[in-house]
């Protein structure tokens, strides 16, 4: 299974080892590279060319969590990495990570 954001393999029932889906890892980099867009299930699950609701099972079972809350989660952690280490507005950092709004990044962070 993977915890937080980080790539881990999954084990088989028969213990053989296997990395997760293609299409997962395709996923996975897509919203690392496009953090910053307005990313959603339906366009990341068209991307990978897998449906939604494949798409969701798949990516809670293996993640851990469902896709909004990664994307939370990875923006969340972003935000806090250039808050402590850059010079930047907090409205630009906010923009940069992807919240729309700054009331929405208050209320998320």
């Amino acid at each position: 299974a993977f915890t937080g954001i980080s790539n881990k393999k999954k084990s088989t029932q028969n213990n053989q080892s296997r990395l997760e889906p293609d299409w997962l890892e395709q996923a996975l980099t897509y919203i690392n590279q496009h953090i910053s867009e307005d990313l959603n299930l339906q366009d990341i699950s068209e991307r990978v060319s897998i449906s939604e609701e494949h798409f969701s099972r798949v990516f809670k079972q293996l993640v851990g969590m469902n896709v909004t809350h990664y994307i939370t989660v990875k923006r969340i952690h972003l935000a806090k990495d250039l808050l402590a280490n850059s010079k930047m507005k907090v409205s630009s950092i906010a923009e940069q990570c992807g919240f729309n709004s700054m009331p929405y990044f208050y209320r998320t962070f």
